[in-house]
């Protein structure tokens, strides 16, 4: 009897010791990651140049750096480039035309990548030569381009290299 007693006793004890969890318990949810884009995915969009530079090398000499936004006209800055998803690429004119009569399309024409997505092949217009680029940054923002070529000048050689920013709209 005193055994069962003090069981009993023992056990009364545990059960009042024991306090059942007020709050629920809710576990944390695991976050979904967020997809990463590849280059092209976040090439697509409308985008504005917001710096454009060019050097000019002669038989190894450089010369000074070139603004090329700074000789174009304020209608012609703030054009748009309009890269789609099947790989057409349109400039539009942007909030200010240089004629009001000019249409909203500059020009049409085309891109696509190489060399991994490391390049960017513009063709525009349409039917032009292709100028490639160099991918230096491509971000949700920011779309950072570099090419280079050489011809001869006569006897010599000439190297210019320019550097294009586009800013995502």
């Amino acid at each position: 009897m005193k055994k069962t007693l003090l069981s009993l006793t023992a056990l009364t004890l545990l059960l009042a010791a024991c306090k059942k969890n007020e709050e629920p318990y809710t576990p944390t949810p695991t976050p979904t990651p967020t997809p990463t884009l590849t280059v092209p995915e976040r090439v697509v969009g409308v985008w504005i140049k917001t710096e454009s530079k060019s050097v000019t090398t002669t038989n190894g000499t450089a010369g000074p750096e070139t603004d090329n936004l700074a000789s174009l006209t304020s209608c012609a800055k703030d054009d748009l480039y309009n890269f789609f998803a099947n790989k057409a690429l349109i400039q539009t004119e942007g909030a200010s035309k240089c004629r009001p009569t000019d249409p909203d399309t500059v020009n049409r024409g085309s891109y696509a990548f190489t060399a991994n997505d490391t390049q960017l092949l513009l063709t525009l217009p349409t039917g032009s030569a292709t100028d490639t680029f160099n991918i230096e940054e491509v971000s949700a923002t920011v779309l950072r381009l570099k090419n280079r070529y050489a011809t001869m000048a006569g006897p010599n050689t000439v190297v210019i290299e320019n550097r294009i920013t586009y800013t995502k709209k």
